[in-house]
C-alpha cells in the first residue's frame, strides 16, 4: 500500500488500542484491495451508480429493482437500498465504511471508520449512516451546527 495510508485498529483483550491493518494482505482481499480510493473518488461514485449514469438504461432498471432481504433493507445489482437510499457497505479488519446517496434529498452520506468493533453488528459506520438518515435533511443541518460550536 502507498503511503500514506490510514491504519486500521480493534481494542485487544487488555484494552489497548492495537494495529491490525496487515491482518489480511490487501492482495488476498479481492476485490475490496484492487483499488485505492480517496473521500471524493468515493463519494462522486456514490452519486453517480445509483442514479444510473454509470450503466445502460436496461441495467439501471436491474440496478434499482430492490429485492426485500432484512427488516427495511432491500438489495438491487451491486446496491443496498433502504428507505430512499442507496449505497453499500463494507468491513475488513481494522476498517469499516458505509456509503449511501438519497437522490430525493441530493444527501451523501460518506462514513468511513477506521476502527472494527464487535458491536454494533452491523458496523460502526452503517449505524451512522442509519442514524443520520433517519434525521432527514434538517436534523443533519442541526447537527451541522451543533458539530460547529
Amino acid at each position: 500500500m502507498p503511503s500514506p495510508w490510514v491504519h486500521g485498529y480493534h481494542l485487544d483483550k487488555q484494552g489497548n488500542w492495537e494495529d491490525i491493518s496487515n491482518t489480511i494482505p490487501v492482495a488476498f482481499m479481492g476485490s475490496a484491495g484492487a483499488m485505492i480510493s480517496d473521500m471524493n473518488d468515493i463519494r462522486r461514485w456514490i452519486e453517480l451508480y445509483p442514479t444510473g449514469k454509470t450503466c445502460g438504461a436496461r441495467t439501471y432498471q436491474d440496478l434499482i429493482n430492490c429485492i426485500p432481504f432484512l427488516g427495511n433493507t432491500s438489495f438491487g445489482l451491486g446496491i443496498t437500498c433502504s428507505e430512499g437510499w442507496y449505497g453499500y457497505t463494507g468491513a475488513l479488519p481494522g476498517y469499516n465504511t458505509a456509503d449511501y446517496y438519497s437522490s430525493a434529498t441530493g444527501t451523501t452520506i460518506v462514513a468511513w471508520i477506521n476502527y472494527q468493533a464487535k458491536e454494533p453488528v452491523e458496523g460502526v459506520a452503517s449505524v451512522m449512516v442509519r442514524d443520520i438518515a433517519a434525521n432527514g435533511a434538517t436534523g443533519m443541518s442541526d447537527m451541522a451546527g451543533k458539530a460547529a460550536r
